[in-house]
């Protein structure tokens, strides 16, 4: 079991920093909506448009994958989600949020395409339960500490996008430095 962590370890160590930006973002693009004085359907419908894109790159994902293979897709989606989250900075439009809440949803479906089958193929009969066990662990645990971030800054204003962006960015690092092939 010991070898079998050490493989996905530094998958792991993604998925938390992932899942800490994730369960920060929903509720930030929450209460920045409500400040701006947005109706509840309006939020609805924006919050929403994370689920559709997920769905959507559920569906259309593969290809990208096989194509680029694991590590290198694992890169696109994950900065194309961490440009789409600095993004609603630069653009307040809610039609705009909506776009990338989708496209954020798109290379979330991705990543975790990605993270799943890197598990799986790495996890043995005797140890794949216990990996699959311990990835949602980690994912579970680290998307309850991501709100909590909410207090470090006035949740109003910018810094939070920024660090959001930051963890999103960084879930790259650990990938990259594997050595495993794909």
């Amino acid at each position: 079991m010991l070898t079998a962590l050490r493989q996905v370890a530094l998958v792991l160590l993604g998925v938390a920093l992932l899942e800490v930006a994730l369960s920060a973002f929903s509720p930030l693009v929450t209460i920045q909506l409500n400040n701006r004085g947005s109706n509840t359907e309006t939020i609805g419908i924006i919050t929403s448009c994370y689920y559709a894109g997920f769905v959507l790159g559920t569906i259309t994902c593969f290809p990208i994958i096989d194509r680029v293979r694991h590590v290198r897709a694992f890169c696109v989606f994950t900065v194309l989600a961490a440009n789409a989250t600095l993004l609603h900075v630069v653009i307040q439009q809610p039609i705009a949020w909506m776009i990338l809440r989708a496209i954020i949803g798109y290379a979330m479906a991705g990543v975790f395409t990605i993270v799943e089958s890197w598990l799986n193929d790495k996890a043995t009969s005797e140890t794949r339960g216990r990996i699959f066990a311990l990835y949602t662990a980690v994912a579970w645990a680290m998307s309850s500490v991501g709100p909590l971030g909410l207090n470090l800054q006035d949740p109003h204003g910018t810094i939070l996008f920024a660090l959001i962006t930051v963890f999103m960015a960084s879930a790259i690092i650990p990938l990259a430095l594997t050595t495993v092939g794909n």
